[in-house]
C-alpha cells in the first residue's frame, strides 16, 4: 500500500514538473519572422538574384541589382572600385570596404562601406539611390524598400483593369 501511495505521489509529482514553463513547448511563434525583404521600384516588384542583406540597419544590394533603377555600373576588380551612373551622367564611384566614395568628383563619406561578399560587391542602397537622384523609404512591417524617381506618380488608370492580379499586384505594391 506504501508503495501504491508513494507510486500515485511520484507520478503525480513529475506531471506538475514536466507542465513547467522550464519544460513546456513554446504556445505561440515568435513575435517577428525572417522574411525576406522585398524592393519595389516605381511601382514594380524587383528581382534579385539574392535578397537584400540588412546590416547594422543598413540594407546593401548587389550591385547588379541597380540595374532595376535605370543606373548602369561597372565594377574594376583590381581596385575594387564600382562606378554607377544614372542616364543624367551623374557618376558615384564607390571602394569596396572604404567609408570614402566620390559623386561625379566630390569626395563624400558613406555611413557604411560597400561589403565584399562571397565574392560579390554589396552597395548601401540608401546611399546609392539618394545619390542617383531617387527617394527612398523602409517599410518595417511588411519588409518592403521603396525606391522612387523624383518625378514618379501612381498611375491610378490601373484600378480600372479587368486584370486582378495586376491590380492586386499594383495595390501591394504602394506603400502603406
Amino acid at each position: 500500500m506504501k508503495n501504491i501511495l508513494a507510486g500515485i505521489i511520484l507520478i503525480v509529482g513529475w506531471g506538475m514538473i514536466a507542465n513547467t514553463p522550464v519544460f513546456a513547448a513554446p504556445l505561440a511563434k515568435p513575435a517577428v519572422e525572417n522574411r525576406p525583404i522585398e524592393v519595389v521600384v516605381n511601382g514594380e516588384f524587383i528581382k534579385l538574384d539574392i535578397h537584400p542583406l540588412m546590416d547594422r540597419h543598413h540594407l546593401f544590394v548587389p550591385i547588379r541589382a541597380l540595374a532595376s533603377l535605370g543606373l548602369s555600373y561597372s565594377f574594376n576588380a583590381k581596385t575594387k572600385m564600382t562606378t554607377v551612373q544614372n542616364k543624367n551622367g551623374d557618376y558615384l564611384k564607390i571602394t569596396a570596404n572604404s567609408h570614402s566614395a566620390s559623386n561625379n568628383g566630390q569626395d563624400v563619406q558613406m555611413e557604411v562601406p560597400a561589403q565584399n561578399r562571397e565574392g560579390r560587391i554589396l552597395v548601401p542602397l540608401r546611399f546609392v539611390s539618394e545619390s542617383s537622384g531617387y527617394d527612398i523609404y523602409f517599410e518595417p512591417i511588411r519588409q518592403f524598400v521603396f525606391i522612387n524617381a523624383k518625378d514618379y506618380s501612381f498611375d491610378s488608370s490601373i484600378w480600372e483593369q479587368e486584370d486582378l492580379q495586376a491590380v492586386r499586384k499594383a495595390a501591394i505594391a504602394l506603400p502603406i
